[in-house]
C-alpha cells in the first residue's frame, strides 16, 4: 500500500535513527520496474517508506547502509513521480529495541520493512505483526527454514556457501602442506543469529572428517566484535602455543585476531581467514597477514532498494529470493587485484 501523507514522523531520541528522505534532478538512475514519470504527467506524487531494521551498525553494514542510501539517492533523481524514503534503525543488539522500532516503524506507515534480525526467532513477533498489518517485509537475514511470513529475502550472502568456499580453501592449503597438521581456533558471532553460525560449524563438521589433519582446539564467541576476538585471541595464544589457524565469523573479528597477532610477533605465522572483504582485511590480504576471505561486495548491498523494496513497495516484485552476485574469494595470490577492484567501499551502491 503506498501513503502519500507527510514523511514520517520524527522518532523518539532513545532510538537510533539513521534516516534521509532526497529528491534531486535528473541522473543516471537505478534499473526498477518502476518506470520514470514525464515532466507532464499528472498523476499524485507518491512516496515509499522504506525502513531499515538493523541489528547493529558495524563496519560493515555502515558500507552496507551508505550503498543503500546511494541507490535512494539515484532512483529518486531518475523517477519525477515517486520518492523513497529511507530510514534506519539501529536496535545495537538489543532484540526488545528491535521489536519495539519494528512496531513504530508499523504505526508510521512505513511500506516496507527491511529485517537484519538481532535474533531471527526472537524478531518474527513483530515482522508477523508488520504483515497483519499489510506491511511488505524482506528477511535480510536469510535463515534455513526461512519463515513464510517474510514477503521477500535478500541473500546478500549465503553463509553455507561461503562456508563451503571456506571447506576448499583449507583443503587445498592441506593438500599443497602434506605434512601440516592445522590446530584450530574458531571464533563464532553471535549465538542468537543461527545461519551465519555454519560458517565455523563447516570448518569443524571438515575436521571430524580429516581428524589426522585438522584439530579443533578452542571456540568462542566474539559477537561480531573487533576487541572481543582480540581479547580470545591473546587467551588462546599463550594457552595453545601450538595453535597455527584461527578461523573468524567474520573481518570484524579477524581484524581482532590479526591485532594479537601482532602484538605478540605472531603476524604471518597463524592462518586467519574472514569474511566480508573490508578493505583492511584486504590490505591485510596483500602483506600475507590474513590467509583467505569471501564476500559479496558491501555495494552491492545497494540492489535491495530498487530490485526488490521498491517493486514490493509497487506490487511489482515476482519470486521470493534475490540472491546478489558475484561472490569473491580472495588469498595473498589475487589479494592486490581485489583490493584495487573492490577496496573502496566507501560510496556508490550498486544499483
Amino acid at each position: 500500500m503506498l501513503h502519500t501523507g507527510p514523511r514520517l514522523r520524527p522518532r523518539p531520541a532513545s532510538v537510533a535513527v539513521i534516516g534521509i528522505a532526497v529528491t534531486a534532478a535528473l541522473l543516471a538512475g537505478c534499473s526498477s520496474s518502476h518506470a520514470s514519470t514525464a515532466a507532464n504527467d499528472t498523476k499524485a506524487a507518491k512516496n515509499i517508506n522504506i525502513v531499515y531494521a538493523l541489528d547493529t551498525i558495524d563496519s560493515s553494514q555502515v558500507l552496507a547502509v551508505n550503498a543503500m542510501k546511494s541507490c535512494v539517492t539515484k532512483f529518486n533523481a531518475s523517477h519525477d513521480g515517486t520518492t523513497v524514503h529511507f530510514t534506519v534503525d539501529n536496535a545495537q543488539e538489543s532484540l526488545n529495541t528491535q521489536l519495539s522500532q519494528i512496531q513504530t516503524a508499523v504505526s508510521e506507515k512505513a511500506n516496507v520493512i527491511l529485517v537484519s534480525g538481532v535474533d531471527t526467532q526472537g524478531v518474527l513477533p513483530a515482522v508477523e505483526q508488520a504483515a497483519r498489518e499489510g506491511v511488505k517485509v524482506v528477511d535480510m537475514r536469510p535463515s534455513t527454514p526461512e519463515p513464510s511470513v517474510y514477503n521477500a529475502v535478500f541473500e546478500s550472502y549465503d553463509s553455507a556457501v561461503y562456508a563451503a568456499q571456506t571447506v576448499d580453501w583449507i583443503k587445498s592449503y592441506l593438500a599443497a602442506h602434506p605434512n601440516e597438521t592445522l590446530n584450530v581456533g574458531v571464533i563464532y558471532g553471535l549465538a542468537t543469529q543461527t545461519p551465519e553460525l555454519v560458517r565455523i560449524n563447516a570448518i569443524k563438521a571438515l575436521a571430524a572428517q580429516m581428524p589426522n589433519r585438522i584439530k579443533i582446539i578452542a571456540s568462542a564467541y566474539g559477537n561480531w566484535l573487533t576487541a572481543t576476538a582480540q581479547s580470545v585471541t591473546q587467551d588462546w595464544l599463550h594457552a595453545y602455543p601450538n595453535m597455527n589457524y584461527i578461523a573468524a565469523a567474520n573481518d570484524i573479528m579477524a581484524t581482532g585476531v590479526e591485532n594479537a597477532l601482532t602484538a605478540a610477533n605472531k603476524e604471518g605465522k597463524v592462518l586467519v581467514s574472514g569474511y566480508d572483504m573490508q578493505t583492511a582485511n584486504l590490505q591485510e590480504l596483500v602483506k600475507g597477514d590474513q590467509s583467505f576471505d569471501v564476500a559479496i561486495p558491501s555495494r552491492n548491498a545497494g540492489e535491495v532498494i530498487d530490485q526488490v523494496a521498491v517493486p514490493l513497495a509497487e506490487g511489482t516484485y515476482h519470486g521470493r529470493t534475490y540472491l546478489v552476485k558475484p561472490l569473491v574469494t580472495v588469498t595473498p595470490a589475487n589479494a592486490k587485484q581485489a583490493l584495487a577492484e573492490w577496496g573502496n567501499e566507501s560510496g556508490n551502491g550498486q544499483c
